[in-house]
């Protein structure tokens, strides 16, 4: 799965069930409501049944006059309004495709599609306080809709840029199901925001197809006109919308690439990721599978492979559960992969389970890669967080680049703890001992560029004099992988 870091929360929501009946040919559907009847319950019209709050308004509609309005409630029901779908068994692969008008309040708009009960699809803006940042798009996926959830950003990983929904806007929402992959893919104003997402892997070869649009009933104190949204031109069928930008997988390699590397941040499995092992909704699972797609030359893990913390008296009992299983998982890698410990990988278990050493260096393709330990190397809750790098490593790293600038190879340093001092809204975690040392080695050698991660926060970069600064977000959970 190529998706966007994953923050997984419960939340109280209904269903508002929309499915639909064949028209052009079987299965295919198009609905832009002006044939209803304005101002009434959905209930009852073109065989819908539906709750008081689900209405056809007009005035408010996307093209024409006549839009779905709905008005949620305090006392909502589960399910508002439903009708199963028609199908064509032959298809391939199927779009849904509708345009959405934002509440004026941030408020959950979901669309999913079901067989047997069971999520095929799933995506549309989450609601209030559900990411922690905002109002973001979201999606789902596994055998229930409301859970595991992945979020959009509320900033742009490369840019920085906001990712917020505008209030009572209308946008559009797009979702392409491959019926022989099982998987699907999130569109947001034909941009594609969560590819190769999983469906269900319980899902059943028969049974009904129902379409349905989800929101969370409001607060007893709140006025519904804040968080009414409307919805219109809806399509489902086998033919693709026009306006939808390709989802790009795997990114074309450039003439004369030197190499081309995979960046992980932060895999940090838990007892309980280690019991997902391989599965799609774990971590290691999407990272391997996304990684060996992008057929890279080679794969740096940054630091914290493991999650080891608490009672110190227990890191062996955990590093013992934790690391046969994340070294077992990389067994599925197809390229060659290097680690660097985190602060979260005491070192003397790194070294007993993952390599003998912290500090070392290794050449590809024209390119030096120099791993080097900055992390707290015994208690993940020492040196607050930040970094340190001793005038012994200081010295060794200096010979590394001597020698690698004598062959003329580019540089490429690696390691769990960035040394540029950066600020909010980052959390300003950085090598502080040795941090000024070691970046005047980068600018006396011409370093291409210094990777690392630890901060779970977006992709961060900086250029400064001839290097660059690369901190790749964590993907505990699942999450960003960076090529």
């Amino acid at each position: 799965m190529k998706i966007n870091k994953w923050i997984i929360r419960t939340f109280p929501i209904f269903l508002l069930a929309l499915a639909f009946t064949a028209q052009a040919r079987a299965g295919a559907y198009k609905e832009d409501f002006e044939s209803l009847t304005a101002g009434a319950s959905l209930s009852g019209q073109a065989g819908w049944t539906a709750e008081s709050f689900v209405t056809v308004e007009e005035g408010s509609g996307h093209a024409g006059k006549k839009a779905l309005r709905v008005a949620p409630t305090p006392a909502a029901s589960w399910k508002a309004a439903g009708r199963r779908l028609e199908w064509d068994e032959n298809w391939k692969e199927v779009w849904v495709d509708a345009y959405l008008r934002t509440p004026r309040s941030p408020q959950l708009i979901y669309l999913e599609v079901q067989r047997g009960g069971r999520l095929m699809a799933a995506g549309g803006p989450g609601g209030p306080g559900e990411t922690g940042s905002g109002f973001v798009f979201r999606s789902t996926f596994g055998d229930s809709v409301r859970w595991p959830r992945i979020y959009e950003r509320a900033s742009n990983i490369y840019t920085g840029e906001s990712n917020q929904l505008k209030p009572e806007t209308w946008m559009r929402l797009t979702m392409r199901l491959d019926l022989e992959k099982k998987e699907f893919e999130v569109y947001r104003d034909g941009k594609c925001l969560f590819s190769e997402m999983n469906m269900s892997t319980s899902l059943p070869e028969k049974g009904e197809y129902n379409l349905f649009i989800h929101t969370s009933p409001i607060k007893a104190e709140a006025s519904p006109a804040d968080f009414t949204f409307y919805i219109d031109d809806l399509y489902l069928g086998p033919d693709k919308p026009a306006g939808i930008e390709p989802a790009q997988v795997v990114p074309p390699r450039p003439k004369n690439t030197l190499v081309r590397v995979v960046v992980v941040g932060d895999t940090q499995i838990s007892a309980s990721e280690a019991k997902s092992k391989g599965s799609p909704f774990g971590t290691l699972g999407p990272i391997i599978a996304t990684a060996n797609r992008l057929e890279p030359d080679l794969v740096l893990f940054v630091g914290d492979q493991v999650n080891i913390g608490g009672d110190p008296a227990t890191f062996k009992d955990q590093a013992a559960v934790l690391y046969p299983v994340w070294t077992e998982e990389m067994k599925r890698l197809k390229a060659p992969y290097y680690t660097t410990p985190g602060n979260h990988d005491p070192h003397a278990l790194y070294k007993q389970y993952l390599r003998p050493e912290t500090d070392y260096s290794f050449e590809k393709n024209g390119v030096t890669f120099i791993s080097f330990s900055s992390s707290a190397p015994e208690n993940p809750d020492d040196w607050s967080h930040n970094g340190k790098v001793s005038p012994e490593q200081l010295a060794w790293l200096e010979k590394e680049m001597a020698k690698a600038a004598a062959k003329k190879n580019r540089i490429v340093t690696f390691t769990h703890i960035t040394s540029h001092p950066n600020k909010h809204p980052l959390v300003g975690w950085y090598i502080q001992e040795g941090g000024a040392e070691l970046r005047a080695l980068y600018d006396k050698y011409g370093v291409f560029a210094e990777l690392s991660g630890h901060m779970h926060r977006w992709l961060a970069s900086w250029k400064e004099n001839k290097t660059w600064y690369l901190v790749a977000p964590g993907t505990m959970g699942g999450g960003y992988v960076a090529g």
